[in-house]
């Protein structure tokens, strides 16, 4: 009974999550093995550049295997989640796949039959630099939404509440990828953060 409390936890935690960051999740990989690489500079402890002193917001990377990360994320309210972070190189850009792993701390609000029928997914931050500061982008959701509203036939996705989620595989994802990650506004605002 445990691990389900765990799941329905990290499930609803999670997409609660993704709605308030406004993040574009897909249900596969953006990734293939062939694809991954590791920097040995993203390992560290990172926060944002603009954050206020009090701002508990951190992004804790450790290597975690040959070619992937542990990230431990804790937003600006102290609340902690764990993910699986795996550094991939397409079209010669630098991409962040995340897969959440683990939610720290207690929130057994959703109902356990709806938790049972949602999965965590996988989200994509491009990664524009490691130096002076870490520089990096999540997908833009209001681009995507625009985009799969004029075109619905550009990429396997399914329309939910908070907005879209990419049911397309990866081979399909990488090429929609490859096709659009240049366009002005396919990718919110960088993010900086600077090593802790």
């Amino acid at each position: 009974m445990k691990r389900m409390r765990d799941r329905i936890r990290i499930v609803a935690l999670f997409l609660c999550g993704l709605a308030l960051v406004g993040c574009v999740p897909s249900w596969n990989p953006f990734y293939t093995e062939k694809d991954l690489v590791f920097e040995k500079a993203l390992v560290g402890s990172w926060r944002p550049a603009d954050a206020i002193d009090t701002s508990k917001e951190s992004w804790e990377f450790s290597k975690n295997g040959e070619k992937l990360y542990l990230l431990k994320q804790t937003d600006e309210r102290g609340r902690t989640a764990n993910f699986e972070a795996a550094l991939f190189k397409l079209n010669n850009q630098l991409f962040l796949d995340l897969y959440l792993k683990k939610i720290e701390g207690d929130d057994d609000t959703m109902n356990i039959w709806a938790a049972l029928s949602l999965v965590p997914a996988h989200l994509l931050i491009k990664v524009e630099q490691f130096a002076p500061s870490f520089k990096m982008a999540i997908m833009n959701p209001d681009w995507m939404q625009k985009h799969v509203t004029a075109n619905p036939e550009a990429i396997a996705h399914r329309v939910v509440e908070n907005g879209i989620v990419l049911s397309a595989s990866t081979a399909d994802l990488q090429k929609f990828l490859i096709a659009h990650s240049a366009e002005k506004e396919f990718f919110a605002e960088a993010k900086e953060m600077k090593a802790k």
